[in-house]
């Protein structure tokens, strides 16, 4: 199948080891909330590959392919309405499932011969994963009417030559309509995102040398988001560190169920997570202006946390007479050029050093 690059949308904004298909889902993922700003699209420099791993290392070809302005899209989106903005760029895109047109694939008939037993509905996802020239092509068959999400059926992987193979037969699982894939310049990396219920979780792939790996294992927290604007992917730690009530009868009780984002970055062969460690308030100032007017006064610092080189959480805690405490994050990027902190959103929960 010819190459074809679809049109950008707008949409909704992915611990373990990389393995080659196929790849099972946990039986009880969840849904990440409070989803942050739209990315401003980058282009950022190749990750070096990871010196440590003499068996897995990927190559990286030098020359990235240049920026072209894609064909129209003759498919009908499934979930997201698209935008007027037809231009194609690398960095972070968020992109749509978007409903088949016509059979269902040959490579997955043959495979799976049953779907010619009747109508199904199928949604596809597109893209050129190894840079050949090639699209490879994600496709979902409907077996099931979604109760919790978008889509619900049976995810297949089709290759450039048409080649299929299936990624999640898991029972009634269900695909979320919105794609998060990032342009590394010599690779495009896809995260698809799914639900069995109110939690979700997801996939992540890469594509080279004609297999397909899936990097679920590289990450130690438990979810699927999707990725920064500077090619980070974004897993989700799920708990219920929100509030602690202290009862009477039971003592201290954790509720409210949180998810916060936990950061990794690709080496060219694994997702690793960026390095955290607490640091003092003298220390953030010293790196950047800090201006603390953005978390509330009736909430007290008692923890900040610097994640990568340009990363800051700053855990705080508000106590409700001496009954209960509840706990919120808030989360910063340094813009170096200004020489500040710039605050980007408060979540419930606690940021933990892992």
């Amino acid at each position: 199948m010819k190459k074809r690059v679809l049109i950008s949308t707008v949409a909704l904004s992915l611990f373990f080891t990389g393995c080659v298909f196929e790849v099972q889902g946990p039986d009880e993922p969840y849904i990440a909330e409070n989803e942050t700003e739209t990315p401003v699209v980058t282009v950022p420099e190749v990750p070096e590959n990871d010196s440590n791993d003499d068996n897995q290392i990927e190559e990286e070809l030098n020359t990235p392919e240049e920026n072209t302005i894609p064909e129209e899209d003759e498919q009908t989106p499934n979930v997201v309405e698209t935008n007027d903005d037809d231009t194609y760029l690398p960095g972070s895109e968020e992109w749509n499932f978007t409903e088949g047109k016509g059979e269902i694939p040959e490579g997955i008939i043959a495979k799976n011969a049953s779907y010619n037993e009747g109508e199904y509905s199928w949604y596809e996802y597109k893209t050129d994963m190894n840079k050949d020239g090639f699209d490879e092509q994600f496709v979902i068959v409907e077996t099931q009417d979604p109760v919790f999400s978008d889509i619900s059926g049976e995810l297949w992987f089709v290759d450039g030559d048409g080649n299929a193979s299936s990624i999640g037969t898991e029972d009634y699982i269900e695909y979320y309509g919105v794609v998060s894939a990032y342009d590394y310049g010599t690779q495009v990396h896809v995260a698809i995102g799914y639900t069995s219920g109110i939690g979700g979780n997801g996939y992540l792939f890469s594509y080279k040398d004609g297999m397909l790996k899936e990097h679920s294992f590289d990450f130690t927290s438990q979810g699927y988001k999707g990725f920064t604007e500077d090619g980070k992917a974004e897993y989700i730690l799920e708990s219920y560190e929100a509030y602690l009530d202290n009862d009477p009868d039971f003592g201290d009780m954790w509720t409210g169920h949180t998810w916060v984002p936990y950061y990794y970055s690709f080496n060219g062969t694994k997702y690793v997570k960026l390095n955290e460690k607490g640091v003092s308030i003298e220390e953030v100032q010293s790196i950047a202006n800090f201006d603390e007017s953005d978390i509330s006064s009736e909430e007290e610092v008692y923890e900040y946390v610097l994640v990568g080189e340009d990363r800051l959480m700053v855990n705080t805690q508000k106590t409700d007479g001496n009954k209960s405490k509840s706990f919120n994050i808030y989360f910063y990027t340094l813009d170096k050029e200004s020489n500040f902190w710039i605050y980007k959103e408060k979540r419930a929960g606690i940021y933990h050093i892992m």
